[in-house]
């Protein structure tokens, strides 16, 4: 029997095109910040472009990728919404502008057959969350989030749930 690609693995190259292109809007959005500082509009549209990508990545079920989405969207949110000094706000730019990088190399990895293990994004999360004052996130926890169950799902006898429906005639 042939090996054929899982049905995330299928989605996830059914959407590749479409996501590298809203990730290079992002950096587009990123540069433009970074040019114009007073500016809010293009890191608030970053934010906006991150959720879109987040939901996609997530539906695709590529999790380190929407973890690393998720983190840019609440720093790019953060940094459109506080008044920061200008210190912060690069520092928030350069996190944002390395993880724009990052990302597509990561979704590359994994269509190329690579394991999604958010591990690998480790200081890139961190980066982000220092940003903001978030607290930082663990070895532990990230390793928690890869863990796959040993257990294969139990199948019940849908008859015994099901209810009879009756025709009237």
């Amino acid at each position: 029997m042939a090996d054929f690609p899982s049905v995330n693995e299928q989605a996830l190259h059914l959407v590749a095109r479409e996501l590298a292109a809203t990730l290079n809007e992002v950096r587009i959005a990123l540069e433009a910040a970074a040019e114009t500082p007073a500016d809010k509009s293009h890191v608030a549209k970053s934010a906006d472009l991150m959720r879109a990508a987040r939901g996609v990545l997530r539906v695709v079920e590529v999790y380190g990728a929407a973890l690393l989405a998720e983190e840019m969207e609440h720093t790019s949110r953060w940094l459109a919404v506080t008044e920061t000094d200008a210190r912060q706000f690069v520092d928030g730019l350069d996190a944002l502008m390395r993880s724009s990088v990052q990302l597509p190399t990561y979704l590359e990895r994994v269509l190329g057959g690579g394991r999604d293990l958010a591990l690998v994004l480790l200081p890139l999360l961190n980066d982000l969350r220092a940003v903001r004052g978030a607290s930082l996130l663990s070895e532990g926890t990230l390793l928690s989030l890869n863990l796959s169950s040993e257990k294969a799902p139990v199948a019940g006898d849908p008859a015994a749930t099901e209810q009879k429906l009756t025709v009237p005639q």
